[in-house]
């Protein structure tokens, strides 16, 4: 069964809608809305799909996809750029698929066109607090590997940091192993390069993507004299 995080039961609000359609209001009456986030997991990782849904019930309770535009944005804890997920009518609400890819402490928003004149999505509702996004990781043989890749949005000719973090689960982090991480890249081409341990346990490599489509980036070493990997798959986009 789907798991459901409900970060916000009840979000209410009073938001004047100047426009002509009835189903919201008439220009210049107060409508209440009531505000559901939902995510599909409890726990939300970098590079995992995740179902966004947003629940809109008007004043008299009941769920509503009039208002024509949803969108939920979210931003990095102590950044101040806001990153918009465009939702779409999905039955009786508004839902997305997302890939976050960029781990860390998050703010999240629900912002709506109440007013089809203006040049703007008006807030209809801040989640309190934050929600954490997780590094993909993956367990093998004893050992927690997590990846992520800097810049969080790869694209086509721009190089970027890989970087992967390896650790014992009993917590400690495994240092000085000789890694090797190999990109198959979309066009088929492959390269592997000797990783530089960043810090102790964490090891990285640059590397440019020549292409657009899907890649996997692995990361491979020697430990306890058995050899170990862990690769994950990633989008890489059009260039700019």
């Amino acid at each position: 069964m789907k798991a459901l995080l409900t970060l916000t039961l009840v979000a209410g609000l009073i938001l004047t809608a100047g426009c002509a359609d009835d189903t919201l209001s008439a220009i210049d009456d107060e409508v209440t809305y009531e505000v559901e986030l939902r995510f599909s997991d409890d726990h939300v990782a970098t590079l995992d799909h995740v179902e966004i849904e947003v629940f809109v019930r008007d004043e008299n309770g009941n769920l509503t996809t009039a208002i024509p535009e949803i969108e939920v944005e979210h931003r990095l804890e102590g950044t101040t750029e806001w990153d918009a997920i465009s939702l779409e009518v999905h039955g009786d609400h508004y839902a997305a698929e997302h890939e976050f890819m960029t781990s860390g402490e998050h703010e999240f928003r629900v912002m709506g066109a109440i007013d089809e004149h203006a040049d703007h999505l008006e807030e209809m509702y801040t989640m309190p607090g934050h929600l954490e996004i997780e590094r993909a990781h993956m367990e093998m043989d004893g050992l927690e590997i997590s990846y992520e890749h800097f810049p969080g949005d790869l694209h086509e000719g721009a190089e970027v940091e890989l970087r992967f973090w390896v650790e014992s689960m009993a917590g400690s982090m495994m240092t000085g192993l000789s890694a090797t991480i190999t990109v198959n890249n979309p066009d088929g081409s492959s390269a592997s390069y000797s990783a530089d341990e960043h810090d102790a346990g964490v090891y990285e490599a640059l590397h440019t993507f020549g292409s657009a489509g899907e890649a996997t980036v692995m990361v491979e070493f020697m430990q306890g004299g058995m050899a170990r990997q862990a690769s994950f798959g990633v989008h890489v986009k059009e260039g700019h």
